[in-house]
């Protein structure tokens, strides 16, 4: 890290002085979990205040401010995670990566499903119901489902398989 984030961390933990590796290890690992609930209590706010300001026909820049928190903490992890190369995963044989990638195209199946699904409830039925609009659906909006679907889905298959990686020998 450079000196203004071990400044930081310093800081924000309060301790004085260095650390062993198996307390930076402890501490390090409190972080991480803190910081993995602090985003999905941050997404959870924000749908509550998305919903909370469709119900007052209203924008919040609470709402907003949610949000950009969340994504800049998704991409701050990102970028770091990326620019060390931890979230490559090398393969030494071909079955292991032919098995892990039949597993990503499960997930990224998963994972394209449930977000058009959400997505698909959000819209169509959860914020015309707090705006107390009538609650319609059509065969675009399904149609406009299964794109997302297919699209997201095949979006975190090209991710995930772009960090798999066949190890020369």
């Amino acid at each position: 890290m450079n000196n203004f984030e071990d400044k930081l961390l310093n800081k924000y933990v309060g301790y004085v002085g260095q650390r062993d590796e198996y307390q930076k290890g402890v501490i390090y690992k409190a972080l991480a979990n803190a910081n993995v609930l602090s985003f999905w209590l941050i997404t959870l706010l924000m749908l509550i205040s998305l919903i909370w300001d469709t119900y007052h026909h209203q924008f919040s820049l609470g709402t907003l401010f949610l949000l950009v928190a969340q994504q800049f903490n998704v991409y701050y992890i990102l970028l770091k995670l990326r620019k060390t190369g931890v979230t490559d995963t090398e393969f030494y044989d071909e079955a292991s990566y032919k098995l892990q990638t039949k597993q990503l195209q499960k997930t990224a199946c998963f994972s394209g499903i449930s977000f058009a699904f959400l997505f698909f409830v959000l819209m169509n039925y959860l914020l015309p119901f707090v705006e107390g609009a009538a609650i319609h659906i059509s065969w675009k909006d399904l149609v406009i489902m299964v794109i997302q679907a297919l699209f997201f889905g095949y979006m975190m298959y090209l991710f995930g398989k772009g960090r798999l990686k066949k190890a020369m020998e």
